[in-house]
């Protein structure tokens, strides 16, 4: 039985086709479809054929095949969503860098311009010769001020981009999020999911927040393997935010090595903050700037016994 499904086939586009072909309308018949096996799973199919004549050239048979392309239709559907989750992380790294630099840089941009101005308030007021002085201080503070406002632009035009949010189920999300890092072989514990039944949508960008759900997922995994414990556990959980009913919680909680310094711990979301040797420190600053823009919070807590458990909330559709 055939499906129609987000452009999927329909029985009689297929049908129409092979009737086509028949009738020499088309000249090959190859087509991709998904049908319903016998155990109600849906499996995609590549289906080739062509037709036989005899001697008179009299049509006899039509033969072909039809070839199972499901797992190749997952690779590559994983591989396009990992493209579009890697380029939205990349434009959010290049925000998250010049927010850096611009924290960094205004501080010290604003002392400059301060400085020289009352250098040049001094001057102005009793210098005997301060005119080459003057100058010199014009300049310094228009090009501290015009600097300010270089990183203020750049600033302003990497956060421009709109963020389109459409209605999601969230632990749909969870199960794409965890499909992609299966496919990388990244999967070293347990994994323990305790999703709601019927937890109502929620309104966000699906990409944006696979990537956030990746980003957490993988530290988690990662914390599990740096602790060198035989069977370790990651828990995913969803429900109805008991302090917020509009919104869903999403939490992932790992057995992991933990934090136990104090400072690291309260440094966790920071931009290039990492207590990994390789790494930018940017991934939990991202899912910040993200599930906030989203309208939710994000935070972490210790577990009872051991490892981290990191929480975010979404809002639901209204």
């Amino acid at each position: 039985m055939l499906i129609n499904f987000e452009g999927i086939l329909t029985v009689p586009h297929v049908l129409s086709t092979v009737e086509n072909h028949i009738h020499n309308f088309l000249p090959h018949y190859e087509l991709e479809f998904r049908l319903r096996h016998k155990d109600g799973s849906y499996r995609w199919i590549h289906s080739r054929a062509k037709l036989t004549h005899d001697q008179d050239n009299r049509l006899v048979s039509m033969v072909g095949i039809h070839l199972d392309i499901t797992d190749y239709k997952q690779t590559k559907e994983n591989n396009e969503r990992r493209e579009r989750m890697e380029e939205t992380f990349r434009l959010n790294v290049a925000s998250q860098t010049v927010a850096a630099i611009a924290h960094e840089l205004n501080q010290p941009l604003t002392a400059i311009s301060y400085f020289a101005d009352a250098s040049l308030a001094m001057v102005q007021k009793g210098n005997q010769d301060p005119q080459k002085l003057i100058s010199v201080l014009e300049s310094c503070s228009e090009q501290a001020q015009r600097a300010g406002q270089v990183i203020r632009t750049l600033l302003s035009v990497l956060q421009k981009n709109e963020l389109v949010r459409e209605p999601i189920d969230i632990n749909r999300a969870i199960n794409s999020a965890l499909s992609l890092i299966k496919s990388n072989g990244r999967v070293n514990a347990d994994i323990e999911l305790k999703l709601a039944v019927d937890l109502p949508l929620v309104m966000a960008n699906e990409l944006q927040i696979q990537k956030v759900l990746v980003i957490i997922l993988k530290n988690g995994l990662d914390a599990i393997q740096e602790s060198a414990r035989k069977e370790g556990r990651l828990t995913v959980t969803t429900c109805r935010s008991p302090n917020a009913p509009t919104q869903a919680l999403v939490s992932v909680s790992d057995t992991g090595k933990g934090l136990s310094d104090e400072d690291t711990f309260a440094k966790m979301f920071q931009p290039f903050f990492s207590t990994k040797t390789f790494g930018l420190g940017l991934g939990l600053a991202i899912s910040r700037s993200l599930i906030e823009a989203h309208g939710g919070n994000i935070w972490a807590e210790r577990n009872c016994d051991t490892g981290i458990s990191v929480h975010f909330t979404l809002p639901f559709v209204s």
